[in-house]
């Protein structure tokens, strides 16, 4: 990473009067030859310490006053330093400044009544050896225009040229975390990083930061870590484990970026935590599981969401899906995230129902509601439909830049016929592969799917005519398409290496979008002969920066001997698109080392969606379908039942109201158009708790529903109602009821003596 000649911050950790506006105001911290008794720090504001502590990373000392004078500084010293010549008051801590002033850069303090109230951090890049002190003027570090400073008056104008500052550059550091926090807790993302100046297309920046966590004087907590974005950034800016309580105090200090700062006052934050012990606290915290529906077609993946009355706690939650019969069909999953989790079913038989189920299995407070949990039925059922298409690939468009080391956009019009396979793969093809394959998943059935995809071609390739190649539901496309060249030498040419498989197998699409939950199917097996336990964690990377949480997003689970499980990581991606990385790393019961494996993934920017699609309806007739979608562009919402077809245009997080005719086993299928375009569609099934006899018939008609057990109306955290099916009156039924009716009849009168007329 490549570092500006020198960032060194100056800040204060407290609010103070303008009487008592203390600030480092020059460095001596390796003086020219031999350091002993030469070094120096200088401080402008007061010419009384009296009661103050002065230290560094690794020890503090006591001030001991050696000289007194009227005026505005004061001057920290070694045992031995010639101050004859110096009209200052004048303090010494000993053989050394703290532990020594480190050559290669340090940071040092000021305390009063035990608080840190002045902190600075340097590197190595001024004034390092030298003869010259670092000196703050214009709100900077500069060398000093003397040799040996100017230690006990003003800092005079410095004759050196000063450091070159981008006006487009404004880097600050803000603390995130609340002021409350929970012992043994792991906290991530404690800062948020920002350009204040960022203009559209603005470079990348790289930043270097150092965060000490302290209480009282003691330095409980003290890392670096590094970080590149353009505008701003939250994810992947240090991690925080505290095993103590009481007030304690957080800071972090950029201490390097790649580009000038042209302002260095808001390059460090602090913030006061009161660190509680969680285990002792009593709460009352219950569970839940929501779903946007209560079914899924064919073909697609059911979404649900683990839901806590409280999060005010750490947590951790068990989820699993079974079977009416109690099957196990998704094994137990342990999370401490409240992000959406999906679950795709099995369909081999005509319709499935299925429960999730959930319970929280620690909090960090002592809860009241012992074994929490909770339950979800949902079922499954395949496309019946008898309107068939054939598979086709239309290229729309090709844009980009066709040159090698760039990335072009394929828009294709994929018709999906009645087939089982989804996945469509793109590259460009010439005497070898001449790019990266690009791989999406198209689910269902019977439909019409707009996809753009990037291809990212070779870094090196010579001029000429190539084919577009696009693969899948057994169908193979070309385009002939001409790439401007790229030379390159052989030691720029990439070299792509295939992790070697192992335990871990990974399955399902790479493509993902910025901004939304992403979720990684992985297949773990045990080849062992006896079950072992595996922790799980995946974390999204590129080169050596992380930039998803490497300790949230974890599994730990039991495999049975010789036998595979499938489990799903996932998390939320903020950065920008693009090329990256997806890091898995296994540890298994008896076993030191920990195994890696990783795959290339491709983040995108979203397309509009459906954020969610019910109705609070209960009898059949002209009902309302409620939606809520999500989108920038120019969005379009059409709604198909039957013969039935409504289109209006919709605002960006709107909720629209659909009016509908239904009946139970009606189906609505909801389109999402941005910019023309279709970007989502969700499909509705209609089940009412209560029918009539004319619209039992028209079910009797038809192929029969799904039916599902009588169970209570749910009323969800959201206060959407997902209204359960009865089961499914069947014809046997309408059949054989008047014959026992009518036995039922001839008994009684028989019995009572008396004759009934039929």
């Amino acid at each position: 990473m490549k570092y500006r000649s020198l960032l060194l911050i100056s800040f204060l950790f407290l609010s103070v009067s303008p009487a008592y506006a203390l600030q480092f105001n020059e460095m001596h911290y390796n003086p020219e030859g031999n350091d002993n008794n030469k070094e120096f720090v200088e401080i402008k504001g007061a010419n009384n310490l009296s009661g103050y502590l002065f230290g560094d990373l690794k020890s503090n000392d006591t001030l001991s006053l050696i000289q007194h004078r009227q005026g505005n500084f004061s001057l920290i010293v070694e045992e031995g330093f010639n101050y004859s010549s110096i009209n200052s008051t004048v303090y010494s801590v000993g053989a050394t400044l703290g532990d020594n002033l480190n050559n290669q850069g340090d940071t040092i303090f000021l305390y009063k009544n035990n608080t840190p109230i002045l902190g600075t951090s340097y590197n190595a890049s001024l004034a390092n050896g030298n003869g010259y002190s670092l000196e703050w003027k214009n709100e900077t570090w500069m060398e000093s225009a003397e040799k040996g400073g100017s230690p006990g008056r003003e800092n005079p104008e410095s004759s050196k040229p000063e450091e070159n500052t981008s006006e487009n550059t404004d880097i600050s550091i803000v603390t995130l975390l609340p002021s409350r926090i929970y012992s043994d807790t792991v906290y991530e993302n404690l800062f948020r990083l920002e350009n204040e100046k960022y203009e559209s297309g603005g470079p990348l920046i790289d930043v270097q930061v150092r965060f000490i966590l302290s209480k009282d004087r003691d330095i409980l907590v003290q890392e670096t870590f590094e970080k590149s974005f353009k505008h701003y950034s939250e994810s992947g800016t240090g991690s925080l484990r505290v095993n103590t309580t009481g007030n304690t105090t957080l800071c972090g200090t950029i201490i390097n970026t790649s580009i000038p700062d042209a302002n260095s006052s808001n390059n460090i934050s602090c913030a006061n935590l009161t660190v509680l012990d969680s285990s002792s606290i009593p709460c009352s915290i219950s569970i839940d599981l929501f779903a946007d529906s209560d079914q899924i077609e064919e073909g697609n993946s059911f979404s649900f969401e683990n839901i806590i009355s409280n999060t005010t706690f750490p947590f951790s939650i068990e989820y699993w899906i079974e079977d009416l019969q109690g099957r196990i069909e998704k094994s137990v999953v342990e999370t401490s995230n409240l992000y959406k989790k999906s679950f795709t079913p099995r369909f081999d038989e005509q319709d499935r129902v299925y429960r999730i189920k959930n319970k929280l299995v620690h909090t960090g407070c002592n809860n009241s509601l012992k074994n929490a949990s909770s339950e979800l039925i949902f079922f499954s059922w395949k496309n019946t439909s008898d309107e068939m298409m054939n598979s086709s690939f239309t290229i729309e468009s090709i844009t980009g830049n066709r040159k090698f080391g760039e990335t072009i956009f394929v828009k294709i019009l994929v018709k999906k016929g009645d087939t089982r396979k989804s996945a469509i793969k793109v590259w460009i093809d010439g005497k070898t592969k001449a790019s990266q394959i690009t791989t999406a998943y198209l689910y269902g059935k019977n439909k019409e799917i707009h996809i753009k995809l990037p291809v990212v071609l070779d870094v090196c390739g010579e001029k000429g005519s190539y084919d577009l190649v696009i693969e899948g539901l057994d169908l193979q496309s070309k385009k002939n398409i001409d790439l401007e060249e790229n030379i390159c030498s052989s030691t720029n040419r990439q070299k792509i290496t295939t992790p070697k498989r192992d335990e871990i197998e990974f399955l399902n699409s790479s493509l993902f979008f910025t901004g939304r939950t992403f979720h990684i199917p992985l297949l773990l097996t045990n080849k062992e002969d006896e079950e072992k336990r595996f922790t799980i964690r995946g974390y999204v990377y590129k080169g050596s920066q992380s930039y998803s949480n490497k300790s949230e997003n974890k599994i730990s689970l039991s495999v049975p001997a010789n036998s595979t499980e499938e489990i799903e990581l996932e998390g939320l991606f903020t950065e920008q698109s693009g090329q990256y990385r997806f890091m898995v790393k296994v540890e298994k019961e008896g076993r030191k080392s920990i195994t890696s494996y990783s795959k290339e993934i491709l983040f995108l920017l979203p397309n509009a969606e459906i954020l969610s699609l019910y109705s609070l309806a209960q009898k059949p007739g002209e009902v309302k379908l409620f939606t809520r979608v999500r989108g920038e562009g120019h969005l379009t919402l059409k709604t198909l039942t039957g013969n039935q077809e409504t289109e209006q245009e919709i605002a960006s997080e709107e909720k629209v109201g659909i009016l509908v005719n239904a009946s139970s086993g009606t189906r609505t299928m909801i389109l999402l158009y941005e910019n023309g375009v279709v970007t989502d569609a969700k499909l509705f099934l209609f089940l009412f708790p209560e029918r009539d006899i004319s619209e039992t018939t028209s079910l009797l008609s038809k192929p029969q529903e799904t039916s599902i057990s009588q169970t209570p109306t749910k009323t969800l955290p959201t206060s959407h109602t997902i209204y359960e099916a009865e089961p499914v009156v069947t014809p046997l039924f309408w059949i054989v009821s008047p014959i026992i009716l009518c036995i039922a009849i001839l008994l009684l009168a028989a019995k009572k003596k008396f004759s009934v007329t039929l």
